[in-house]
């Protein structure tokens, strides 16, 4: 057997593939090279190709983010951050409750939102200001209304809900289910999230806030800890290991 197996060796020249398997980490450097400007940000691997499976911010420039727990989403948070900051030019601004001056940035945010509206509008689409890009990472929305005022608020409302991917502004809403319940019928949510987005770690099924067409398979599926997500577009999920940073294999 040996020598035959030899001999195959010897006189083939066709060699199996590899068979694609999901790492048990997906770090940044694995799938940095998939990006591509806001128009193709990689979130992590595919567990039915075992392909990268992106978002395009071009087309809906508000992400949400959920898990039962807040902190679940830390490790992602953490390692987008680090595939965004690869993008020329960008400019990434994190907001949370403890952030200074929150509200004067909020302010900076929505002069910057009106000036590119009005001006892409003004030219026809055809921009005569700075449109480098600006990614936001909004570390719950529920506790950071708690630290606005009412203009502050009604500024991040209006931010959210007016803004456009052709204005080369990105939004990654990250919060607990329950606390996105409290705003979820609020018009900007409605409008830019639509059932649709990212979902980390167990208990996606238990949830109301994503919209799955068939709920039962993913009631069944609740072994999966924080480093992977499903990725939940049109009624239809997709379960992806995702890019984190400073996850370890076997951490719950």
């Amino acid at each position: 057997v040996r020598e035959f197996c030899l001999n195959l060796k010897k006189n083939c020249s066709c060699v199996a593939k590899k068979i694609p398997v999901i790492p048990d980490v997906v770090e940044v450097e694995d799938i940095a090279g998939e990006l591509k400007g806001l128009k193709q940000v990689p979130l992590g691997v595919a567990g039915d190709d075992f392909n990268c499976l992106y978002h395009d911010f071009t087309k809906n420039c508000v992400l949400q983010i959920l898990s039962h727990d807040l902190d679940d989403t830390a490790y992602f948070a953490q390692g987008i951050y680090e595939v965004l900051k690869k993008i020329p030019e960008v400019e990434i601004l994190v907001f949370d409750e403890q952030t200074p001056d929150v509200e004067k940035q909020i302010v900076r945010l929505f002069e910057i939102a009106v000036e590119r509206n009005n001006n892409y509008k003004r030219t026809g689409g055809y921009p005569t200001v700075d449109m480098h890009p600006i990614i936001c990472l909004f570390k719950s929305i529920f506790k950071l209304k708690s630290v606005l005022s009412e203009d502050g608020y009604s500024k991040l409302y209006n931010i959210l809900d007016k803004s456009q991917g052709t204005y080369n502004l990105a939004y990654f809403v990250f919060d607990d289910a329950l606390s996105a319940n409290r705003y979820s019928a609020e018009n900007w949510y409605q409008n830019q999230c639509k059932g649709n987005g990212l979902w980390i770690g167990a208990g996606l099924g238990e949830q109301m806030r994503l919209q799955i067409n068939r709920r039962q398979d993913i009631l069944m599926n609740k072994a999966v800890d924080a480093s992977f997500g499903f990725y939940v577009e049109k009624g239809k999920h997709r379960i992806l290991k995702l890019v984190t940073k400073g996850y370890e294999k076997g951490e719950k």
